[in-house]
């Protein structure tokens, strides 16, 4: 699966989420099923997100796993002590990444 398809695949998964049931089963297996989408250059970055965010663009994977990430709503861009150039995952990407284990 291209990156397009990858794309556009978990965006739809991620516009059906119903954020006011977060832990809910349905939206558990959305979130696995995001994961379990996720190529693992993506799933390194969110994880990288996760763990040591926010995280300036020098010390990403790659811009295109980060940029990936952002539009699919699993990461942002933040400003950090008003410099510009740093992301870090999504409460989405968080729930993507840890599951049940938060």
């Amino acid at each position: 699966m291209s990156i397009a398809e990858w794309e556009a695949h978990v965006k739809l998964w991620v516009e059906s989420i119903p954020y006011y049931e977060a832990g809910s089963e349905e939206f558990l297996f959305i979130c696995g099923h995001i994961r379990r989408a996720l190529p693992l250059d993506i799933l390194d970055e969110l994880k990288n997100f996760v763990e040591n965010g926010p995280v300036w663009d020098g010390d990403t994977i790659s811009p295109t796993t980060r940029d990936c990430l952002v539009r699919c709503k699993l990461a942002v861009k933040v400003i950090v002590k008003g410099k510009f150039g740093y992301q870090c995952a999504t409460y989405l990407g968080h729930w993507v990444l840890k599951g049940k284990d938060l």
